[in-house]
């Protein structure tokens, strides 16, 4: 018997159909209970980093990041846009789809690059100053299987971040690598923040350079929307693509919108 294969538009946006399949679940599973936690903000974490943030089981954040690169000598930009949907689960979790259209992550996949991840705080709601979190995640395009420990400390207006990272095939390429990084911002204002990060990997190589960022943190009056306007020397938004710097700095922006299903 002749096996019909599969279309190719089912394989590819498989990780929105599941991702999609468990925000419904848990929004029929939470309905009628009030939200616990804020909506995401860009004013609480630096520009490359996630500070660990969860959103209330029954609610989606859709956050879209543009960075811009100029080519060469010619007159010309380029735009490399990350799109990311979540969903709050309860007992603060978060599960959700991070895509870039323009990655730089595995060249040969495409560049196109799809991570799937679930996220847990478990002092998402406790009003502690110091609050673990942990990421686990599927990088569709480096076939690789993705995590993040962080640690998000609050003094005042200042928060502290700390990361560590492991990826089991970073790149497309094979042996797992480790990277450690940190960040922090100042908030002088409740709608005004500055801040950066840096993460290394502990093996990079000539011609292997830290990822960084630095960016200027802005709530939006009278929304639930905030925005950050930063620098920095990566492409995309994911774990693998937030791990190792390029060679060249771009500027970009990042919107987040968070949408009530209840």
């Amino acid at each position: 018997m002749t096996r019909i294969p599969r279309p190719a538009y089912r394989t590819r946006y498989r990780p929105v159909r599941l991702l999609l399949v468990v925000l419904l679940a848990a929004t029929a599973a939470t309905a009628g209970r009030p939200p616990r936690l804020a909506a995401q903000s860009t004013l609480e974490r630096p520009p490359n980093l996630s500070g660990g943030w969860v959103t209330p089981a029954g609610r989606l954040q859709f956050n879209f990041v543009h960075r811009f690169s100029r080519v060469g000598e010619v007159n010309k930009v380029l735009a490399s846009p990350t799109f990311l949907l979540a969903g709050g689960l309860p007992a603060g979790g978060l599960v959700g789809l991070v895509y870039a259209t323009a990655s730089d992550v595995a060249p040969a996949n495409g560049p196109n690059e799809f991570e799937l991840f679930g996220r847990w705080r478990p002092l998402a709601s406790d009003g502690r100053p110091v609050a673990p979190a942990l990421q686990l995640g599927y990088n569709f395009a480096a076939r690789s299987l993705d995590g993040e420990l962080s640690v998000r400390a609050a003094a005042g207006s200042f928060r502290f971040m700390g990361v560590a990272r492991a990826l089991s095939r970073p790149f497309a390429r094979p042996g797992a690598r480790v990277g450690l990084g940190a960040g922090g911002l100042w908030r002088p204002h409740p709608m005004v923040a500055v801040g950066g990060d840096v993460v290394t990997l502990l093996d990079a190589g000539p011609g292997e350079s830290a990822a960084w960022s630095g960016g200027l943190l802005l709530a939006i009056p009278d929304s639930p929307h905030s925005l950050s306007i930063h620098f920095t020397n990566v492409n995309t938004g994911t774990l693998q693509g937030g791990s190792l710097g390029g060679s060249e700095a771009r500027w970009g922006f990042e919107f987040t919108v968070p949408i009530e299903l209840r």
